[in-house]
């Protein structure tokens, strides 16, 4: 389960990534959780704790589905709960991230400011219809899906 924001979705997907002794990320591991035919693929920092074959994490990053990746941190495996799982504070990786996607929107094209009010205000108007009138918000979501289209 990644960081993601509505603007950039997957394409800025961000997780606590694991890095190995020598500097390097890890291969995706991979699960078979028993309901389908596909196997989960995971990158995430808890799948490297040594077990099942898997190599074990020395430290851990922000990592962002663009490529970009944070500052290393390592994991004390000594920690109270023993396997430094249950006492890894990942709030500093959210952070680091939250800062890529501030860089992010800092380099992507602004939009006007009147359309960027006018977006807002439509975006105002929408959810209060989606409460009352579902069919119409569809509608209307429907219109501005033709819109963007042409």
């Amino acid at each position: 389960m990644g960081w993601t924001t509505e603007e950039f979705g997957e394409s800025h997907e961000g997780i606590v990534g694991a890095v190995l002794d020598d500097g390097s990320e890890p291969k995706p591991a991979y699960f078979d959780i028993g309901s389908d035919a596909e196997l989960y693929r995971t990158s995430e920092w808890w799948a490297y704790d040594g077990s099942m074959g898997r190599p074990r994490a020395a430290a851990v990053r922000a990592s962002c589905a663009c490529g970009w990746r944070g500052p290393s941190t390592p994991v004390a495996w000594d920690g109270p709960a023993g396997d430094g799982l249950e006492d890894l504070d990942v709030s500093a990786q959210r952070r680091d991230w939250d800062g890529h996607i501030r860089t992010v929107e800092r380099r992507t094209v602004p939009l006007p400011a009147d359309l960027a009010a006018l977006l807002a205000a439509l975006e105002d108007k929408l959810i209060p219809l989606a409460e009352d009138a579902p069919a119409a918000a569809l509608r209307a979501a429907a219109a501005l899906d033709r819109l963007s289209r042409r």
